[in-house]
């Protein structure tokens, strides 16, 4: 099941729908992530695409942050500190 989408829009405008299945809200998770990363490295080659409009598939709400499921496998505080910076880093290349 994906959580992102793709539509054309008009002029060059890509439309993204973060919609992740079987959840009341969005969340970055691993799966998210790596979906959304793989569309962000497709419209950056694609010279067609002059701009993103990010959008959700939820009625109530856009992004309610990173998945806190994936939080109770870390291990140590360093674990945590990696994942926080990949989060950002990944909002980063968002921006």
């Amino acid at each position: 099941m994906t959580a992102i989408t793709q539509t054309a829009g008009p002029n060059g405008v890509a439309i993204v729908t973060l919609d992740v299945p079987g959840e009341a809200v969005n969340s970055f998770g691993a799966s998210a992530i790596g979906e959304f990363e793989s569309m962000l490295q497709r419209l950056a080659s694609d010279a067609s695409v002059r701009g993103v409009v990010l959008i959700s598939g939820k009625a109530d709400n856009f992004i309610a942050g990173a998945d806190i499921k994936q939080f109770v496998a870390l291990n140590s505080a360093d674990e945590g500190e990696a994942l926080s910076r990949a989060g950002q880093e990944f909002v980063g290349r968002v921006e």
